[in-house]
């Protein structure tokens, strides 16, 4: 029982030291820093947001609208109209099929 408090007070010592090298620089205490990979301070640059207030986000929608309206169309064209074309046909068929069998059986 010893010898497993020992490991698990080494192990934890053992964490805490790595921890501590790992630290941030500067005026951070520990538990506000971020312990991710991927971040890295940027000292002297400065980060601003932009108020979704002062972003004007519906008017950038109808702005190129026509334009948009046209590329879209343009750049699907190939994905769709093989579907709307099978579509048209087999309607234009139904409605044959269906008008021929009310020919042959009208009372």
């Amino acid at each position: 029982c010893r010898t497993v408090v020992s490991l698990a007070l080494a192990t934890m010592q053992r964490a805490t030291v790595l921890l501590a090298a790992k630290a941030p620089k500067g005026n951070v205490p520990p538990n506000m820093a971020k312990w991710w990979k991927a971040y890295t301070p940027f000292h002297g640059q400065v980060t601003r947001q932009v108020s979704p207030f002062n972003l004007n986000q519906v008017s950038s929608l109808f702005h190129n609208a026509p334009s948009k309206l046209k590329h879209k169309v343009t750049d699907n064209i190939f994905d769709v109209a093989p579907a709307l074309v099978a579509s048209i046909a087999f309607y234009s068929y139904a409605e044959w099929k269906h008008a021929d069998i009310a020919f042959h059986h009208r009372d």
